[in-house]
């Protein structure tokens, strides 16, 4: 979720500023808005499958299996 999190504040900004600086000085605000609120509803929805696989990744790293839980799950499998 954190991973998740991060993404779609950076794509914020990236889409909000990139769209300002693009259209300055006359700024379409509506324009700016709506693109900025589409964008934030897709990515954070399709994005969401990646962020969490990587967190997972990233906890197994931080705290390895310990070894009974290694042999709770080849016996689950077994089974």
């Amino acid at each position: 979720m954190t991973i998740n999190t991060v993404v779609i504040f950076a794509t914020f900004l990236v889409v909000f500023g990139g769209s300002v600086l693009l259209t300055w000085p006359d700024v379409p605000w509506a324009w700016v808005l709506i693109v900025t609120l589409v964008v934030n509803l897709f990515v954070p929805t399709v994005f969401y499958p990646v962020s969490k696989t990587l967190w997972s990744a990233l906890e197994l790293s931080w705290h390895p299996l310990e070894p009974e839980e290694i042999e709770a799950a080849t016996g689950r499998i077994a089974d």
